[in-house]
């Protein structure tokens, strides 16, 4: 018995399978990252920054569309796009209150 990919290694379908199996896992991991980095309150100034930053980073320069707005047209991610602003806002409340949890500590989402 032979192995498929071996009999149709020089068949073009293959590949384009195996690359739109890989593009379905790193969609799979890009929306998983993007919904920690959107729901993963920073705790110091810096934090802050480097979030605010990266929201605003376009994805394909000199497109517009930035990271944030590219995860909020992806339904899974829809909801935390939404709500991080806020997020972002009460996390900076905490840091000025000095009330935010320590750098390193777990980190958590503030509470609406």
């Amino acid at each position: 018995m032979t192995d498929s990919t071996t009999t149709y290694s020089t068949d073009p379908a293959i590949a384009a399978v195996e690359a739109n199996r890989a593009a379905i896992k790193a969609r799979a991991v890009f929306e998983q990252t993007c919904l920690t980095w959107l729901t993963t309150a920073p705790t110091t100034i810096e934090g802050v920054k480097a979030t605010l930053e990266h929201a605003s980073v376009p994805i394909d320069p000199p497109e517009t569309m930035t990271v944030l707005i590219d995860a909020s047209e992806d339904d899974n991610l829809r909801d935390a796009t939404y709500a991080f602003p806020g997020m972002i806002a009460k996390a900076l409340g905490h840091i000025l209150e000095g009330t935010a949890p320590s750098p390193g500590a777990p980190a958590t989402t503030p509470e609406p």
